[in-house]
C-alpha cells in the first residue's frame, strides 16, 4: 500500500499536535448569585507564585434588568490592575436568560503567578459558577 506524501505530512503533524501538552482539568468553582451589573474589573480567584490559573468554563444566568457582558482579564496587584491581559474569554447574556459553557478541561490559561479577574458590564443581575484549576 503507498501513502502519498502530503496524507503522510499531515498524519505526523496530527501525532506532534495531540503530543504537545497535557489536558488541565479544573476541580475548583468560584460562585456568586444576585450580584448587579455594572461590576468594575474584579479579582475573583488568587493566583499563586509558580502556578497558572487555567478557566474550564461557566454557568452564567442573568435574572433581571438588561443584558450584561462578562470578560475575563489576567494579572497582577489589585484587581488585576497590574499588567492586565485579556484571555479572549466573554460572554453576553440576555435578560431572563443562561449561558453554559462548561468543559472537563481547560479552555484559556492564565500567565504564571496571574489572579483570574472579571469585569461585568450591563446591569442585569449576574449569577455565576466558574470552572477552574490552580496548576
Amino acid at each position: 500500500m503507498h501513502i502519498p506524501l502530503a496524507l503522510l505530512v499531515l498524519l505526523l503533524a496530527l501525532e506532534s499536535a495531540y503530543a504537545q501538552a497535557p489536558a488541565i482539568y479544573c476541580n475548583n468553582q468560584y460562585a456568586t448569585s444576585g450580584l448587579s451589573g455594572p461590576v468594575a474589573q474584579t479579582k475573583i480567584v488568587s493566583g499563586a507564585p509558580g502556578k497558572i490559573v487555567s478557566v474550564c468554563g461557566w454557568n452564567i444566568a442573568n435574572t433581571g434588568g438588561a443584558a450584561v457582558t462578562i470578560t475575563f482579564q489576567g494579572g497582577s496587584g489589585t484587581n488585576c490592575g497590574t499588567a492586565t491581559a485579556a484571555s479572549g474569554l466573554g460572554v453576553t447574556v440576555a435578560n431572563g436568560q443562561q449561558n453554559i459553557d462548561h468543559l472537563a478541561s481547560s479552555i484559556a490559561s492564565l500567565i504564571t503567578g496571574h489572579d483570574l479577574c472579571w469585569t461585568i458590564t450591563g446591569t442585569g443581575t449576574v449569577n455565576a459558577t466558574i470552572y477552574f484549576a490552580i496548576n
